[in-house]
C-alpha cells in the first residue's frame, strides 16, 4: 500500500513538474529576448528552485517506491502486486526518458518494465501495442494505415537570394 501511495505522489509531482517546468521555460525565453524587471527575474529563480526541489521529491519518491517492494518481498514472497506496481513504476521513469527524448533511458526502462510485466498487459496499455479492426465503407475497401516517426531533427538552411532571407528546413530521408 505504501508502496502505490509513493507511485502515486511520483506521478503528482510529474505533472507539477511539467506544468512548472512551462512556466519556467516561458520566463526564461522572456528574459532571453528582453529586459525583466528583478521581481521577475526573483520570480524565475523561485520557479527554478522549485522545480530543482520537485525533481528530488520525485526522485526520492522513486527509490522510496522500490524500497517498499523489497521489504513487502522480504516479509511476503507469496503476496502478489509486487511485480505489477515495480512495471508500472519503470514506465512511469520510461515515460520521463521519452519526454527527455534520452532514447538509451527509455528502452532501459521499457526493458525493466517487461521483464515486470508477464501478463504484459500493463505495458501493452502503456506503450499502445495494439491491434486494429477496420470496417470500410464500401465494405472490402483497400485500407492503409501510416505512421509518422519523427527520426531525427535534421534542418538544411537554404539562403534565398532574391528575398535575402534565410529558412529552415527538415532534411528529407
Amino acid at each position: 500500500a505504501q508502496a502505490r501511495e509513493h507511485l502515486d505522489a511520483f506521478r503528482r509531482r510529474r505533472e507539477e513538474a511539467d506544468r512548472l517546468e512551462r512556466e519556467v521555460a516561458g520566463l526564461r525565453d522572456l528574459l532571453s529576448s528582453r529586459w525583466m524587471d528583478p521581481a521577475a527575474v526573483a520570480s524565475l529563480d523561485r520557479g527554478e528552485d522549485a522545480l530543482h526541489a520537485l525533481r528530488r521529491e520525485r526522485e526520492a519518491d522513486f527509490h522510496a517506491v522500490l524500497d517498499h517492494l523489497r521489504r513487502a518481498e522480504r516479509l511476503d514472497p507469496a503476496s502478489g502486486g509486487a511485480e505489477e506496481v515495480r512495471a508500472r513504476l519503470y514506465l512511469e521513469k520510461w515515460r520521463d526518458a521519452d519526454a527527455g527524448k534520452d532514447a538509451p533511458a527509455a528502452e532501459f526502462y521499457r526493458s525493466l518494465a517487461r521483464q515486470g510485466d508477464p501478463t504484459g498487459a500493463i505495458t501493452r496499455e502503456a506503450l499502445g501495442a495494439a491491434t486494429v479492426d477496420f470496417e470500410s465503407d464500401p465494405p472490402g475497401a483497400e485500407v492503409h494505415l501510416f505512421r509518422w516517426r519523427e527520426q531525427a531533427e535534421v534542418y538544411v538552411l537554404k539562403l534565398r537570394a532574391a528575398a535575402l532571407r534565410t529558412t529552415m528546413e527538415p532534411v528529407g530521408e
